[in-house]
């Protein structure tokens, strides 16, 4: 067993620190590494590279989250709701935002993608991406010949009788 000394401790930030352990529930997203420019066929390299930038890795704790949905377990909405919940108490909007460039509207259950929607909902003023999710949940629900608007009408956007909600800035 390695001991603690000055020298072997690992002053980075806790999310670089995160990266190196497989436990679910601590590792959190990660920023986008950079790729290695290819050089194209016309020899021209990365001057004229026009991919699409890397979007960040998907967090364990969604992986873990998403292969217990599809053993059918409702314990993943659990992990989801716990987590999104501290990124909410914390108001980390931009981690949450990217959240739904991860998650994947084929595969996972209606249930685990109305959770996403659901725990995201009084934040919705704040995360740009949730829209589109949300419309790719819409398509979703629709081709799997599921009721689109009876499941996910009310989970479109916060709204309140006097049109404010608690995250509205």
């Amino acid at each position: 067993m390695q001991t603690v000394t000055e020298k072997n401790v690992d002053w980075r930030p806790t999310e670089w620190r995160a990266e190196r352990t497989n436990d679910p529930r601590e590792s959190d997203i990660r920023p986008a590494q950079p790729q290695p420019a290819q050089p194209e066929a016309n020899g021209w390299g990365a001057a004229n590279d026009r991919r699409k930038p890397a979007r960040p890795a998907r967090p364990a704790w969604l992986s873990h989250a998403l292969r217990i949905d599809r053993a059918g377990q409702r314990a993943a909405l659990t992990v989801l709701f716990n987590r999104v919940d501290r990124l909410i108490s914390a108001e980390d909007f931009n981690r949450i935002d990217q959240l739904f460039e991860l998650i994947p509207t084929e595969g996972p259950s209606i249930r685990f993608l109305m959770g996403v929607l659901s725990i995201t909902l009084p934040a919705s003023g704040r995360l740009e991406n949730r829209s589109d999710f949300f419309d790719r949940v819409w398509q979703a629900c629709t081709d799997k010949g599921r009721n689109a608007e009876n499941l996910l009408g009310g989970l479109r956007e916060w709204s309140r009788m006097d049109g404010t909600g608690p995250l509205h800035g």
